[in-house]
């Protein structure tokens, strides 16, 4: 199946998600779009075409019940979109602008970081948003956010090396921690019981958080060029895509 029909680069890592029952996939591009797929049409190329952006499109996420689908980018402006009719249904935006990231909690709470290092936590339950913030635990631009599997944490990692965890349920700042390198952190995913959060940083070594007190669990494995990293639903298996050879490596993080 090939799909191309963005005006311009879709943006690298966060641009492209999955429904939750993987009919249809959403992308974002910097030709101010986004488009949503069906991934029945067998390669036909149509997509809905959703235009609410006035600047690229850095950032897309489907929410959990697959209802709406949420767009961020460099107008600084979140979009809320009703994946059923393609209708707007909300638009709000950041503290600073250039959202670079954005995540669902659950169908009612978004997360979204900027890159200037705010976060904010969305509730996006009514006809109208609220946000909690900005939260600063990042000195420069948040570069991913991820949800643990319970819906009520949540890590943003960052350029300026630091990893922060936080309440999804209050918006707090549990710990912020810095990666042992003093690199940028690029991507962050939560164990399958959330005891554990996995980090990705510039100079390609993953490094082991415990969620509860922020301190480093075992040493660091490395590798060369990670492209994106995710644990296993049970179990802690860690697979890691690595650019350099197109390569997936599973590790067990447990030993």
């Amino acid at each position: 199946m090939h799909i191309s029909h963005h005006n311009h680069f879709i943006h690298l890592n966060t641009q492209i998600r999955w429904s939750p029952d993987m009919r249809r996939i959403v992308s974002g591009s910097l030709d101010c779009t986004v488009r949503v797929w069906s991934t029945r049409d067998h390669g036909s190329g149509h997509a809905t075409v959703l235009k609410g952006h006035d600047q690229g499109v850095y950032t897309v996420a489907f929410s959990p019940n697959g209802r709406n689908i949420a767009s961020g980018g460099l107008d600084g402006k979140i979009c809320i979109w009703s994946s059923g009719d393609n209708q707007l249904l909300q638009q709000f935006s950041s503290y600073k602008g250039v959202i670079q990231s954005v995540l669902f909690c659950d169908d009612n709470t978004l997360v979204s970081g900027s890159r200037y290092g705010d976060v904010f936590v969305w509730d996006i339950s009514g006809s109208a948003s609220k946000g909690k913030g900005p939260q600063w635990a990042h000195g420069r631009g948040v570069h991913a956010v991820a949800i643990s599997h319970n819906s009520r944490l949540f890590v943003s990692t960052s350029e300026d090396s630091t990893i922060a965890l936080w309440s999804a349920v209050t918006g707090d700042i549990a710990w912020v921690a810095k990666d042992p390198h003093g690199v940028g952190v690029t991507f962050a995913a939560f164990s399958a019981d959330d005891t554990m959060v996995a980090t990705a940083s510039e100079d390609d070594h993953v490094w082991f958080w415990d969620t509860v007190t922020g301190t480093l669990i075992g040493p660091a494995l490395e590798f060369s060029e990670i492209h994106c990293l995710a644990f296993s639903h049970a179990g802690c298996r860690l697979a890691i895509c690595l650019d350099s050879d197109l390569t997936i490596e599973i590790w067990n993080a447990s030993t």
